[in-house]
């Protein structure tokens, strides 16, 4: 095993070429994306160093004004990048978190760590949260202290009550409730797909047909036309069952990804409604408050009073939060439905381009084999010979 220069990824020999180039195209052009206005740029690598400190090295480069320099070097655990997410999902309920998925190989891991970390620096308010610029430039000093205050906020934090409003002014043609049914048909649909690639590949891993060719290899005893042909058949399709699986793992793992990217969006959707509801129903309240006061006396009123002050007073801090919710909320699903989309598009050019590179290796090898098997019979080598 060998380890690239620039980004110290782990690798057999013969496929340190071919990796190196494409790394140093990254690099190059990373360095250019520098030379724009407003650039957050993160690379996330994990040598043999990194390993036996089960950490992740994050490597930062930015011009944005609030950083004091231009690149940071920083080692962050798993468990630092779970707590960031935890963290911006308390403080940035009006975004959309993008999810960390929990990975079980080290590629797996450090790619959905960089694809975690590079959502947040492309994300225009969660790119100026000064917790995004603690974990990538902070020591680790400051991240223990920052820890200890969150499990602090936690133990504090009470349950938030979800108020059902008395009455509701939704409609099917109403703005969230299409995105909410647009977004649970594109995670029925982008489901069905893993589904299928998962149990596709699966059920591939499964039917080994070379081992049946070997088989008929094995079983003849001369060198026969059918113990050569089959030997090569064998060994195509075990060549081509092994070149295409970890491939396909890594697109299923980054539609996966995808997916729980939709399914945040689902929960900022929800988290809308509730704040939606909880402003109905302290509407609905004052409403309430203010009939019965019409009715009664003023002698028989203080109780009344109180429960409408507390009602008002809780209407009020409602509205400011649906405001909050609402003010950014069209840049947000905009900024959402774009993203998606890029990452959409860079996982079908991949997979096409995956697939493309099999069938040219199929075709080859398939037209190898079809040399092997027109071989002229012999009638010297034979696997009968009865006497």
């Amino acid at each position: 095993m060998l380890s690239c220069t620039l980004c110290y990824e782990k690798m057999r020999i013969d496929e340190i070429t071919s990796h190196s180039r494409i790394c140093s195209a990254q690099s190059q052009s990373k360095n250019r994306a520098l030379l724009k206005p407003d650039t957050l740029i993160v690379n996330v690598t994990c040598s043999e160093a990194d390993i036996e400190k089960a950490s992740f090295k994050i490597v930062t480069r930015t011009n944005l004004e609030n950083y004091n320099n231009s690149h940071y070097d920083v080692h962050r655990s798993e468990s630092d990048c779970l707590w960031l997410r935890d963290n911006l999902q308390e403080l940035c309920t009006e975004c959309v978190v993008p999810p960390l998925l929990q990975q079980t190989t080290l590629n797996g891991k450090t790619r959905e760590l960089e694809r975690f970390l590079s959502r947040l620096c492309q994300h225009q308010i969660l790119r100026t949260s000064s917790l995004i610029q603690l974990f990538l430039t902070g020591s680790d000093e400051e991240i223990i202290t920052a820890k200890e205050e969150f499990s602090e906020r936690q133990s504090l934090k009470q349950s938030p009550i979800e108020y059902k409003p008395s009455r509701i002014s939704t409609s099917d043609k109403g703005t969230l409730v299409k995105c909410q049914k647009y977004l649970v048909s594109i995670v029925n649909s982008l489901s069905g797909l893993i589904n299928h690639l998962r149990s596709s590949l699966e059920s591939g891993s499964k039917k080994g047909q070379g081992r049946w060719f070997k088989s008929i290899a094995e079983s003849e005893p001369e060198e026969t036309y059918l113990k050569t042909a089959a030997q090569a058949l064998s060994k195509v399709c075990d060549d081509l069952e092994k070149g295409q699986k970890e491939d396909e793992k890594l697109i299923i793992g980054d539609l996966q990804s995808v997916l729980e990217y939709i399914y945040s969006c689902q929960e900022l959707l929800g988290r809308v409604e509730s704040s939606v509801n909880t402003f109905l129903y302290w509407e609905e309240e004052v409403r309430v408050c203010e009939e019965m006061k019409k009715n009664m006396n003023k002698e028989s009123s203080t109780d009344l009073t109180t429960r409408w002050a507390e009602a008002n007073s809780n209407l009020h801090a409602a509205k400011a939060h649906l405001e909050m919710m609402y003010e950014n909320l069209s840049n947000e699903l905009y900024h959402f439905d774009y993203q998606k989309e890029l990452e959409l598009r860079e996982i079908f050019i991949e997979y096409t381009t995956l697939k493309f590179e099999q069938y040219e290796k199929v075709k080859s090898k398939w037209e190898a084999a079809t040399v092997m098997t027109e071989m002229k019979l012999s009638r010297d080598n034979r696997a009968i010979v009865f006497t």
